[in-house]
């Protein structure tokens, strides 16, 4: 529900400027691959051994054996003083193992959803900065089944959250091709707190086209109810990300 109202909200959002002085605005619509780093802890309720808190330290290679889909989109609207973006994401991961005296499954599927509105506060041929507000939407679905040959712990962990996003962006021209983009930013609301930080080069190569190569940090901290009752999820996690993002600019 969340996510289709971010994207209602994102739709209406740019049909609006598309509609008035379209020659002013410029649009584009992009995707790409990226590696994901994740450690940190997280943690759930079982009927067995009451609240379970575990550490996790998943490097690329780990993510990559154990991931079943990913997807990302994200698109823009911008005249230079106002700029409209919209981003989405989902990630399955599907894992198992054991030995004779127990086994365990595990599936996450992950997505986010955001969109932002940035304001030019500071534009010259050297450097452009600018103000970022928005809403950051985020769903964890998650089914561990856990047996033993006495025991059996199957749990289904439904989360979601929404955060009200604030921040700064800056691009500075390299060359006529060339541009070094950083922003970043927190979001807080829905979540204990989300700390954001990406870093990247854009590079027109073609009419129309432009790759960005990027690394992203996210911290997040995200508690549900108290820890002992059955429905506590706690997801403290850092996240670390390096990706490539084609873009179709017009």
């Amino acid at each position: 529900m969340y996510i289709r109202r971010i994207l209602i909200a994102a739709i209406i959002a740019i049909s609006m400027v598309s509609s008035s002085a379209y020659a002013e605005w410029h649009f584009g619509i992009g995707t790409g691959p990226s590696m994901l780093k994740i450690d940190g802890d997280i943690g759930f309720h079982t009927n067995i051994a009451g609240p379970v808190k575990m550490n996790v330290d998943a490097d690329p290679d780990d993510i990559m054996d154990v991931m079943d889909s990913a997807l990302g989109l994200s698109g823009y609207a911008s005249n230079g003083k106002w700029t409209f973006k919209a981003a989405y994401a989902n990630l399955v991961l599907e894992g198992s193992g054991g030995n004779r005296a127990a086994h365990l499954d595990i599936e996450a599927d992950m997505t986010g959803a955001e969109f932002a509105v940035g304001y030019a506060l500071y534009e010259k041929p050297y450097l452009n900065l600018n103000l970022i507000g928005g809403i950051r939407y985020t769903e964890h679905e998650i089914s561990v089944d856990f047996s033993t040959g006495k025991h059996k712990i199957s749990r289904a962990l439904d989360n979601d959250w929404t955060d009200a996003v604030i921040g700064l962006s800056a691009n500075v021209p390299l060359t006529q091709t060339l541009t070094w983009n950083t922003q970043m930013d927190v979001g807080f609301g829905g979540s204990e707190g989300t700390y954001t930080a990406n870093t990247g080069l854009t590079w027109q190569f073609y009419k129309g086209w432009s790759g960005t190569l990027f690394c992203k940090y996210a911290a997040v901290d995200f508690e549900n109810a108290a820890r002992g009752s059955e429905d506590w999820y706690l997801y403290d996690m850092n996240e670390q990300s390096l990706g490539l993002a084609i873009f179709y600019n017009w």
